[in-house]
C-alpha cells in the first residue's frame, strides 16, 4: 500500500499531461543565396515532427502545399532555390505561433522584389491527429462571430480606410482626372473587398486569434488599406469556441 499513493500520483500527473495535447517538435530546411551583389534570397522553411511518422507525411505534404504551391514531385532544397531565384530579392519565414492542444500555427512573412517590391503575411493552422489543414469554421462558430463581431469590426476598419482616400482625393489640388480615377478605382476596390469579407487566413496564440486581411494594392499603395489585422482574446471568443485552445 505504501506504493499506491505515488503510483496514483504518477498515473494522475501523466493524465493531466496529456490532456494538455500534443506539441510537436520543428525543425527547418534553410536555402540562402547571396550571389548577386546587393540582393539577398533567404527562405526559413519548417519540417513538423509530432512523433508519428503516418500523420507527419500528411502533415508535411500538406505545408508544402499550402506554403509553397508545391507539387511533391521534387526536392524540397530544389523549390526552396527554385522559388528565390524568381525574384531579384526574396525572403520567407515561418514563425510557430501555437503549439499545443494537438495543433500548430504557423504565420509566415515573405517579402519579394521584382520590378517592383511586395510583401504579405499568410497564416496556417493544422491538426496532429489528422495532419490536415484546420479552417476557422473548424475553430470557431463563425457564422454567429461574424455577425455578432466581426462584421461591425470589419465595416468601421474599412470605412476608416474609405474616409482617409475621400480626404486625400479632396485635398490633392495638383491630381489631374487620372489621378482622380485612381481614387475612385481604390474606393471601389475596398468598397468590394467589405463585402466580400471572408476570413481565410488566420493563426493562433496563447491567448488570442489573429486574423489577417490582405491588401489588394502594391506596396506603393498599400498605406491606402485598411487595418490588415483584427486580433480577438480567447476571454471574447469563449462563447464561439468549437474546440478547447
Amino acid at each position: 500500500m505504501k506504493y499506491l499513493t505515488p503510483i496514483l500520483i504518477l498515473l494522475l500527473s501523466l493524465l493531466a499531461f496529456n490532456s494538455k495535447g500534443q506539441k510537436a517538435k520543428i525543425s527547418y530546411v534553410y536555402y540562402s543565396d547571396t550571389s548577386d551583389v546587393g540582393m539577398n534570397r533567404e527562405v526559413e522553411f519548417p519540417i513538423v515532427n509530432s512523433g508519428n511518422s503516418a500523420i507527419d507525411s500528411i502533415l508535411n505534404k500538406n505545408i508544402r502545399r499550402d506554403i509553397l504551391f508545391d507539387t511533391l514531385s521534387t526536392p524540397i532544397d530544389s523549390v526552396l532555390s527554385n522559388l528565390a531565384a524568381a525574384s531579384s530579392s526574396f525572403w520567407l519565414v515561418s514563425e510557430i505561433t501555437f503549439n499545443k492542444k494537438n495543433i500548430i500555427s504557423i504565420l509566415v512573412s515573405c517579402e519579394f522584389c521584382g520590378g517592383n517590391c511586395s510583401d504579405y503575411q499568410e497564416a496556417f493552422v493544422y491538426s496532429l491527429d489528422s495532419g490536415n489543414r484546420l479552417f476557422i469554421s473548424d475553430v470557431i462558430d463563425f457564422s454567429l462571430f461574424h455577425s455578432e463581431v466581426v462584421k461591425n469590426d470589419v465595416a468601421e476598419q474599412y470605412q476608416k480606410s474609405i474616409n482617409n482616400i475621400l480626404n486625400l482625393k479632396d485635398s490633392c489640388s495638383n491630381c489631374d482626372e487620372s489621378d482622380l480615377d485612381n481614387f475612385d478605382f481604390i474606393i471601389a476596390k475596398i468598397t468590394q473587398q467589405r463585402d466580400e469579407f471572408a476570413i481565410n487566413s488566420f493563426c493562433l496564440y496563447e491567448d488570442s486569434i489573429k486574423i489577417i486581411d490582405e491588401c489588394p494594392f502594391n506596396r506603393i499603395d498599400s498605406y491606402m488599406c485598411p487595418e490588415g489585422e483584427f486580433i480577438y482574446g480567447y476571454t471574447i471568443l469563449a462563447k464561439y469556441l468549437k474546440i478547447e485552445l
